[in-house]
């Protein structure tokens, strides 16, 4: 859990480089500096604090979050309405946390979700990511 400084200095001496980089879900989306040192030097991001590192600092971006809500809402009508009537029922929803974890996932981060509800489990479950990962662009 060091700064991009200290990964910098690290790297300057280090026999062995560091191979995962853990760090808070936050900095993904606000340390951009951090994140491209990272994948330059093919160190591997493992987010902890998945949710709470986004979904406790909403405040702090809120038109983010906003963004990511409105993505949900509108997420949800393109997979119910692209599955046949019969499974439409089964589509699961598709929460700003299953968004988030989606994202991820497609980007090669790691994560370790928990789930402290059962709401949460659905959120988490590889079915639910993987019809979230199958209307993300590439980039």
């Amino acid at each position: 859990n060091f700064e991009l400084d200290d990964t910098r200095e690290l790297i300057k001496f280090a026999q062995i480089w560091p191979h995962i980089y853990q760090g808070n879900s936050w900095l993904i989306f606000h340390d951009p500096y951090l994140m491209s040192f990272l994948r330059g030097h093919d160190i591997f991001f493992q987010a902890y604090a998945v949710m709470s590192g986004i979904f406790d600092r909403r405040q702090e971006s809120p038109g983010a979050f906003h963004i990511l809500s409105t993505l949900s809402l509108e997420l949800n009508e393109v997979i119910q309405s692209s599955s046949p009537d019969n499974t439409a029922a089964t589509q699961p929803d598709v929460t700003e946390a299953t968004i988030l974890l989606a994202y991820f996932v497609h980007s090669n981060i790691g994560i370790i979700p928990r789930a402290a509800a059962t709401a949460h489990q659905h959120e988490n479950a590889p079915s639910s990511i993987k019809a979230v990962i199958q209307h993300l662009t590439p980039e």
